[in-house]
């Protein structure tokens, strides 16, 4: 409850001779109050009409109740009656009290249950602009803010320069008098948090502020008595770079002066985790200086071993070089500075880490790749390359990781100190390039050749499929419509015979070409392909099975599980083959080697059922009559046969004979010894040839 009103001066003192003077100078008709109300109502009445004293009588209920505690209520009601000051005399016999000498003021008054709403009351007061005001207050909360100097603080807090405040208690009635409430002169913050406490330091450096002084709530004000290190601390992760201080305890303030700052990024660390993601974070923000905070324990615990531990936490952030100062004082301040921070990179702790985060990035079109790995994946990753960073590399198992993220021409540099790897992006595969484009929209941006890939994978993808298939039947078109266009060259004069371009529009490819154009155009048609980099035997050279050459094939996702799909191998002089067509891991190990820890897992075992119409299964003599049989009834002039295990291939050239009695005319066939698949072309039957 708030008013206008005051009382000022100590309360009037009751002396036992004036009893009697009263009693026999008191009116039979003076006026009566029955509560409270009625004698606001009569001091109101009073100051109203300019009476120069008031007498009333009470009943006997009100007169106890009035005259407790050396007339405390008496002093409360004259308070919300605006009385700065006044004599009273009284007679208790007949319950006659006598009001005189009274002054009056207009300054506000506030009745408060809480220390909150004493806050609240000087806080309204200030934003008023009193410079007087009376808090009415329960005795036991007038105590409170008296022995704890509660009230200097909200004053502080609230504005006021509590050092010119002038406050008087009264316990008995709770009444507490302010006087000489004046603004806080200084520039000054109101400060709760750590939060606010950093908006404050900032808005001070802005402003080049020399002095200024920081109120404190009182509860985040004493918190710093448990943790002293804590104050120090939040200075230093603030703009504040050198000043003194002078503390008011009581009033929860602190002057700031002499005061000069800093404009290098002050960042708190707690943890190990908030030191790494603290360089991170100064790396993307491109920052080469900085400090960070730490406290003693962590400190003590990084700069063990000349900082050991410091640098592996450094290079886990992406740190590669820099220049570091530290000073300690209760307080931990490690300054960096020509900080060099890659701003993305991520911790590889195993292959799985690496390859997932090249894939995430080569979605986002990202120009460079950077991992900070642990010792064992770093080596495995570079093999047993010398050569000295930050030198270029091309390693085997590194170039797989590049080559599934799509990653056409690049550039690798390495730290062995930091076991930090860069992947420099210079080129994507186009179809790689087409896929971010038609994702962002932004296919108005591609280049002339490459955009004219993407007419031509479009105009293929509507010449090939209808909607209506399943994956597995769009893949096969896929498939088959590239075998229909492309020719195998190798080691020809072009770049584009490597990437989509030559497949779509020269119609000339080697094995990178055809793996792009499928990842292209499968990709358009919904499905989930990636680029796999591998070797292979060298097709034709089956006795030597060390002789091997560098390979490129594709991954397509179906049925919950990855098959390998070898477009290039497929593509014969006879037609489109469905030997290395959505294959598992039983047939794919018969050719092809990839590093398994750097590629998904392939299904185990090539269902049959899912086999296209023309190949048929044989994995005895049984199975191998009906293919024949079935072949030969339906006239079928292409087909393949693949046999089951060695024993029955080992009858191959049987299979051979029968069918030289059953063609017309010659014919072309292929024997893969390591797949053991017999194919046949161009077979034709004669009259009334059943095998």
């Amino acid at each position: 409850m708030f008013g206008r009103g005051k009382m000022r001066g100590a309360p009037a003192i009751l002396c036992a001779e004036l009893i009697l003077a009263l009693a026999l100078t008191a009116s039979a008709a003076g006026e009566k109050a029955a509560g409270g109300d009625d004698v606001t109502a009569l001091f109101e009445q009073m100051r109203t009409s300019g009476q120069e004293e008031l007498r009333f009588t009470c009943d006997e209920s009100f007169y106890r109740e009035l005259s407790a505690d050396d007339f405390a209520l008496l002093e409360v009601l004259q308070a919300k009656a605006g009385i700065a000051g006044a004599s009273i005399r009284y007679s208790e016999e007949k319950r006659l009290i006598l009001v005189s000498d009274v002054t009056w003021t207009d300054a506000p008054w506030a009745e408060c249950s809480s220390a909150e709403e004493a806050a609240a009351a000087i806080r309204q007061f200030a934003s008023d602009g009193a410079s007087e005001g009376t808090l009415i207050c329960s005795p036991q909360l007038c105590a409170e803010l008296f022995d704890s100097y509660a009230l200097y603080a909200y004053a502080a807090f609230c504005g006021l320069d509590a050092s010119q405040l002038d406050v008087h208690y009264f316990s008995s009635s709770g009444i507490i008098r302010i006087g000489r409430m004046c603004a806080q002169e200084l520039p000054w913050y109101a400060v709760g948090d750590d939060i606010s406490f950093l908006a404050a330091a900032w808005d001070a450096a802005q402003k080049g502020l020399d002095t200024f002084l920081v109120a404190f709530d009182r509860t985040y004000f004493a918190s710093f008595d448990t943790d002293p290190e804590r104050m120090e601390m939040l200075v230093l992760s603030s703009p504040l770079a050198g000043y003194a201080t002078s503390t008011n305890a009581g009033a929860c303030t602190i002057r700031y002066q002499d005061v000069t700052y800093t404009n290098v990024p002050r960042l708190v660390c707690s943890t190990k985790e908030g030191i790494i993601s603290n360089i991170a974070a100064m790396g993307a923000a491109g920052e080469t200086q900085f400090d960070l905070i730490l406290p003693s324990s962590l400190y003590d615990e990084v700069a063990a071993d000349d900082f050991a531990g410091l640098e592996k936490l450094e290079i886990s952030g992406g740190m590669r070089s820099r220049k570091l100062s530290y000073q300690i004082s209760g307080h931990h301040l490690i300054s960096y500075t020509e900080a060099d921070i890659v701003s993305k990179i991520a911790q590889a702790d195993t292959l799985e880490d690496a390859m997932d985060y090249c894939l995430k990035m080569a979605d986002q079109g990202a120009r460079e790749m950077t991992l900070c790995c642990s010792e064992e994946i770093f080596a495995q990753l570079l093999g047993d390359t010398d050569q000295a960073e930050p030198d270029t590399v091309g390693t085997e198992r590194i170039y797989d990781l590049i080559a599934m993220a799509g990653i056409l021409d690049y550039s690798v540099s390495f730290s062995r100190q930091s076991r930090i790897i860069t992947i420099a992006v210079n080129e994507y595969y186009p179809g790689t390039e087409i896929i971010h484009a038609v994702r962002n929209d932004e296919t108005d941006a591609l280049d002339e050749r490459t955009r004219e890939a993407y007419e031509a994978a479009s105009s293929l993808l509507e010449q090939s499929l209808t909607g209506e298939e399943t994956e597995l039947e769009k893949a096969k078109a896929i498939h088959d419509a590239l075998c229909g266009r492309i020719t195998y060259v190798i080691d020809d004069d072009t770049a584009e015979d490597d990437t989509a371009i030559g497949a779509l529009l020269n119609g000339e490819a080697n094995c990178d070409g055809y793996a792009d154009a499928f990842y292209l155009l499968g990709t358009m048609a919904g499905l989930t392909v990636r680029m796999q980099h591998g070797s292979s035997y060298q097709i034709g050279v089956v006795e030597d099975l060390h002789r091997r050459e560098s390979h490129m094939w594709n991954l397509l996702w179906f049925n919950n599980e990855w098959r390998l799909v070898d477009v290039t191998w497929d593509d014969a002089d006879e037609g489109a083959g469905y030997t290395w067509f959505a294959i598992g891991e039983d047939r794919a190990v018969r050719m092809h080697i990839w590093n398994e820890d750097m590629a998904p897992a392939l299904a185990k075992v090539t269902p049959l059922e899912e086999r296209p119409e023309n190949e048929f299964a044989a994995g005895d003599e049984t199975e191998l009559a009906q293919a024949l049989e079935t072949a030969s009834r339906r006239c079928m002039s292409s087909f393949g046969i693949v046999f089951g295990n060695e024993e029955i291939a080992a009858g191959y050239e049987g299979v051979l004979e029968k069918m030289r009695k059953a063609a017309s005319s010659s014919f072309r066939y292929n024997w893969n010894e390591r797949m053991m698949i017999l194919s046949f072309y161009g077979v034709r039957y004669k009259a009334g040839a059943i095998l």
